[in-house]
């Protein structure tokens, strides 16, 4: 198997279809990798977090899009130290446009 150095690979589904195992399977057999876990900035948010809650559905997508862009920064981050980024996260509907074109240039 070979991948470009220096590159992303997005991995997304819904929940619990498997994303994590594959994202680091593919990760291991990549020579220098980084098993990139969007979920994981959601969790960094110790207060104020919004949780998905219909009454709080505003503050619900712009947080989801703030983890996107870190994710995206980060991948930024160590696609320029050299690694591929095996990139995973619940990416759905329409917003998955826009984390491609955060991705696009890497």
């Amino acid at each position: 198997m070979v991948f470009p150095s220096s590159s992303v690979i997005l991995i997304t589904g819904i929940m619990a279809s498997g994303k994590s195992t594959v994202a680091q399977a593919l990760a291991e057999r990549i020579p220098a990798s980084v098993h990139l876990r969007g979920d994981a900035f959601r969790r960094m948010i110790v207060n104020g977090r919004a949780e998905i809650e219909p009454d709080n559905f505003d503050a619900m997508i712009e947080q989801l899009r703030l983890r996107y862009r870190v994710a995206a920064a980060a991948a930024r981050v160590y696609c320029e130290a050299g690694f591929t980024v095996v990139y995973q996260d619940v990416i759905i509907g329409e917003i998955l446009d826009e984390v491609v074109a955060m991705l696009q240039p890497l």
